[in-house]
């Protein structure tokens, strides 16, 4: 499988309250489900959460970057 570049700049949410009103990052999957995936587990490490925290990141907020 080929990967895409990924781009999320929007909000993040934990137990259905805003925790971040704008977080922006990057990376690099085959699918948008596994972008975000990729996307919320870098969320958690950089925040201090644990791995196995309730987060949330709307896919209306992704975009696959143009190479």
């Amino acid at each position: 499988m080929n990967n895409k570049i990924w781009h999320y700049r929007g909000p993040v949410y934990r137990f259905e309250h805003i925790h971040s009103y704008i977080w922006e990052g990057y990376t690099t999957a085959p699918t948008m489900g596994k972008a975000l995936s990729n996307l919320a587990s870098r969320y958690k490490k950089e925040n201090g959460l644990e791995q196995t925290a309730q987060i949330v990141l709307e896919n209306m907020f992704i975009h696959e970057e143009e190479l």
